[in-house]
């Protein structure tokens, strides 16, 4: 009792850290950048300013200067302010005219995703504008194949725990005894080797990470150095919970029939769910312990369906000493319970996906746009068609033994499995990408296109770039005379742009677009100030309007595809119906069971009247 009370007190202290992570918002992430990106300058800054969404590690982060060639610019230093969110680098003095790129790559200290990025700026010269952002990516298959393999393995354990203390419960015929009995002892041989496995695919996990994180020396130091990240804190803390596992599943082995090491195994496994869920996305969002307590839910509740499938198909296997007709009847004694228990794991997890989902993906466009909303549509999907065969699966369970005897139950259930593994693949995939919900999926930032007039002898010249961004613009020019009698017509109007940190000028003939206006697009090739010449020509004579505006970076938005509706208001509402309609639905079985219908009395006939 000792020794299960200081076990449960671990357990509770590694939970209750993990769910006291502090709040952030996604993968690191630049917010803004002092200079802006693209931005043409005249004198040379004395630092450069990097804002992030989130702190990045002291650690294991690189910044570069390059010049025009690529070449990496000497004399550099780079600090951070003490919440980790800022990083300054400072120049050296006497950096020549032309163009430079700053790079950036860091690891998140929150969840221990690398991420990177880039941004230009001129001295003296215009700069091209910076590419549309793109959506954000998804993992490496590296990445993908160790975390699905670590998935598969944990989920497989708690559904050997799970319905290992389930058959606890089962009663069954003296002859069918010795199948329970075998059925216990070959899930009670699985528990231990999958935790050992898991528990060696994380080191895996652990080693690859050092080979990828920015900055690092060898292998092995850096490795080292990672466990003092919180990332590495709470990995240490998974890796003792599956060795802990070990020795409960060789516990459990020993002894198949007692009850505490089963449940010792699945209080480790609720721990062990926690912490994973907390070292990911979960644990990057506002108010960070309802999600990681949802994520751990919904991992135990795939583990109770998909591995308690498993872990049933495990027992109802054919094996030397066993019969059909007594797996039949084991099977018989199971469907019930195990009936009520994967389809209740099944709505949970599909409850708690559905807000999982609204939380990591910011809209429409985001969920069909990036690998990660991809993935979640496959992920969905074969969750979708698993549930289908395990419904098939329920439906020929209840009808009796001879199709278990016949194998169709089992081959539907290895079928449900196959699905049910690629939908971890999927999940891995998501788990291991960056969530569709930083910066770029937000709202387009409004910007005012000034409108610049100018007076030119008899004409009023009023211009406007929209939408007043680095990249395609609009410019539109509209030309009034101000004498009381017309003076000379205009023939054309065009303009000369040309920033003013220097660079070449271009010229844009605009067309009439009606009585005194004039439009064209133009390209601005860099955020700061520009000026606009209008040429006004006229029989003769050609009237000149200098003018001056700043434009703006281009916006960290990516354009709109679809839809930018938000995605979290309708999966919480789907999300709600769907439980409003399992809870309705319980209840009516409930009185249904209790209430049975009364029987009716045969009417008596008098006549040719019934009464």
């Amino acid at each position: 009792m000792r020794g299960r009370g200081t076990l449960a007190g671990l357990v509770t202290l590694v939970v209750a850290a993990s769910l006291c992570a502090p709040a952030a918002d996604a993968h690191v992430a630049l917010v803004s950048s002092d200079p802006p990106d693209a931005t043409s300058l005249t004198n040379v800054p004395r630092e450069v300013h990097l804002r992030f969404n989130e702190a990045v590690s002291s650690r294991f982060r690189q910044v570069r200067l390059l010049d025009a060639h690529g070449r990496r610019v000497a004399g550099t230093a780079v600090t951070a302010t003490p919440d980790g969110r800022q990083l300054t680098l400072r120049l050296p003095a006497g950096l020549r005219r032309g163009a430079y790129e700053l790079t950036w790559e860091a690891l998140a200290q929150d969840d221990g995703h690398v991420s990177g990025g880039a941004l230009v700026f001129g001295l003296g010269a215009a700069v091209g504008p910076p590419p549309r952002p793109a959506p954000a990516g998804g993992a490496s298959t590296v990445d993908a194949v160790l975390r699905w393999a670590w998935l598969a393995l944990v989920l497989f354990a708690i559904g050997v725990a799970g319905f290992g203390l389930l058959l606890r419960t089962v009663r069954v015929p003296e002859a069918a005894s010795p199948v329970l009995r075998r059925a216990q002892d070959r899930l009670a041989r699985t528990l231990a080797p999958a935790a050992g496995l898991a528990a060696a695919l994380g080191l895996a996990v652990l080693l690859r990470e050092a080979a990828t994180v920015p900055g690092g020396g060898s292998l092995v130091s850096t490795a080292g150095t990672l466990l003092g990240e919180r990332w590495g804190l709470l990995w240490v803390a998974s890796e003792l919970l599956l060795c802990a596992l070990v020795v409960a599943g060789l516990a459990v082995r020993r002894a198949p029939q007692r009850r505490g090491p089963w449940i010792t195994s699945a209080v480790l496994l609720a721990g062990l769910s926690v912490v994973h869920v907390a070292n990911g996305h979960a644990a990057n969002v506002a108010r960070p312990a309802a999600h990681v307590l949802a994520g751990a839910v919904h991992l135990l509740a795939a583990g109770l369906w998909l591995g308690g499938v498993a872990a049933f198909a495990v027992t109802l296997w054919p094996t030397a000493g066993s019969n059909r007709s007594d797996i039949a009847k084991l099977a018989r004694a199971v469907r019930t319970r195990f009936g009520v228990l994967a389809g209740g794991a099944l709505l949970v997890a599909v409850l708690t996906g559905l807000i999982a989902a609204g939380t990591q993906i910011a809209s429409i466009d985001a969920l069909l746009t990036t690998d990660y909303g991809g993935s979640l549509i496959v992920k969905s999907g074969l969750m979708v068609a698993a549930g289908m065969f395990g419904l098939a699966n329920a439906v020929l369970l209840l009808r009796g033994g001879d199709h278990v005897r016949s194998g169709r139950v089992s081959r539907l259930m290895a079928i449900e499995v196959a699905l049910g593994v690629g939908a971890l693949l999927a999940a891995a995939e998501m788990t291991a990408s960056v969530p569709a919900r930083g910066p770029e999926f937000g709202v387009p930032r409004p910007v005012r296109a000034p409108v610049l007039a100018r007076q030119v002898q008899d004409v009023l010249v009023a211009a406007t770039a929209r939408p007043n961004r680095v990249g395609t613009n609009v410019i539109t020019v509209t030309t009034s005379d101000t004498r009381r009698i017309y003076g000379a017509p205009i023939r054309g109007v065009s303009v000369v742009l040309r920033p003013v940190a220097g660079g070449a000028s271009r010229t844009v003939q605009l067309i009439g677009a009606g009585t005194g206006r004039w439009t064209g697009g133009a390209l601005l090739s860099g955020a700061g100030g520009w000026r606009m010449t209008v040429l006004v020509r006229r029989p003769g004579t050609t009237l000149a309007a200098p003018l001056s505006w700043k434009v703006e970076p281009a916006d960290a938005v990516i354009p709109v595809r679809y839809s930018s509706r938000r995605l979290a208001p309708i999966t919480n509402r789907i999300a709600l119906i769907l439980a409003i309609g399992a809870v309705t639905g319980l209840l009516l079985l409930l009185v249904a069971r209790r209430r049975p219908f009364a029987r009716t009395r045969p009417l008596r006939m008098i006549g040719k009247d019934a009464i």
